[in-house]
């Protein structure tokens, strides 16, 4: 009998649950906010929308930049394929931020750089709606030298 007295009343899981609801809430709104900044995802997502997912590896963003403005990719993921890089979000940014297909002109360059976890691939995005870069992992050279006709440059310093 004395283990009844231990479990919460029931109002204690209500206030739970709504302030789990709560931020969920924020967080989806926040997300949609983002998604619609001009020049930003969902400006690349309505200009080249991406039809179904292409096959092939998948990979994480390590950080993105534009002009004097970076940050860590947390949550952005590509797939290198023929016709050109598929941006994706994962499950919990999602909301609000639909996959685009960013055509291989629009890749500026593709320059090799070396970093305290190995070697990285910057590749540079010009586009009428924004300049951008992304940093993908080492382990993408080969979809990158596959699909990118351009070549990839090798600093001097990264030799």
């Amino acid at each position: 009998m004395h283990s009844l007295a231990l479990l919460p009343a029931p109002a204690d899981y209500l206030t739970f649950v709504v302030v789990i609801f709560f931020f969920v809430f924020v967080w989806v709104l926040v997300l949609l906010m983002l998604s619609q900044v001009p020049g930003g995802w969902g400006s690349f997502a309505k200009r080249y929308p991406a039809q179904t997912r292409p096959a092939g590896n998948t990979y994480s963003i390590s950080s993105y930049g534009s002009g004097k403005l970076w940050g860590r990719g947390k949550g952005v993921r590509v797939i290198i394929a023929d016709t050109g890089i598929y941006f994706y979000m994962v499950f919990c940014c999602r909301a609000g931020h639909k996959p685009f297909l960013l055509p291989w002109e629009s890749v500026k360059r593709i320059e090799k750089g070396h970093g305290l976890f190995g070697n990285f691939y910057k590749v540079e995005v010009e586009d009428t709606i924004r300049k951008f870069w992304v940093q993908l992992p080492g382990k993408s050279e080969h979809d990158l030298s596959r699909y990118y006709r351009a070549g990839i440059s090798i600093p001097p310093e990264a030799n």
